[in-house]
């Protein structure tokens, strides 16, 4: 489990998760994101009950839009190793 903090957003950049495949459950809050497809950018927002999956090796982005509100988010992945590579671009 995690939580964004109200504006906190992703480093600069957007990350990549290598191989490792996420799968997210947003507990409360909202949790918007960014992620870059062959066929273009894709945005999407998420509220509590929504689940977010993210395959592996794509290049994506998220952050908490509300000014006021915590982001608490349950994620699950594919693999143990907590791998985030920062990427120039999204």
């Amino acid at each position: 489990m995690t939580s964004k903090v109200p504006g906190e957003a992703a480093a600069p950049g957007q990350e990549g998760r290598g191989a490792t495949a996420r799968l997210r459950l947003i507990s409360s809050g909202e949790l918007s994101g960014a992620t870059a497809q062959t066929t273009g950018m894709i945005r999407a927002a998420a509220r509590p009950g929504d689940y977010v999956w993210v395959p592996p090796q794509v290049p994506h982005r998220e952050e908490n839009p509300s000014a006021d509100t915590e982001a608490v988010v349950v994620i699950a992945r594919s693999t143990q190793e907590a791998i985030v590579v920062n990427l120039s671009g999204l």
